[in-house]
């Protein structure tokens, strides 16, 4: 599939959500739940913050800020784990 060529692995955290992610008062970003961290491909950090997107519209606006966005190969994604888990 041409959408999944080309993309570099690269370490990331994986479990990115508003649990897992602390603002410290002087504006210090602390990400939390280190536990899925590993080498992925560089959509995969897109891929899981947004997966149950329809529930975080609004992180989901917010993290494209911070990620870059990779919206085919997130709904790739998403259509293969929804058929594997139906």
């Amino acid at each position: 599939m041409k959408s999944f060529r080309n993309h570099e692995i690269v370490f990331t955290h994986a479990d990115l959500y508003p649990g897992n992610i602390l603002v410290q008062e002087d504006g210090t970003v602390v990400l939390l739940d280190w536990g899925l961290a590993g080498y992925w491909p560089s959509y995969w950090e897109f891929y899981r913050a947004t997966f149950q997107g329809a529930f975080r519209h609004a992180f989901i606006e917010q993290i494209e800020n911070f990620i870059p966005p990779y919206y085919l190969e997130a709904f790739v994604m998403r259509t293969i784990f929804d058929k594997m888990l139906s």
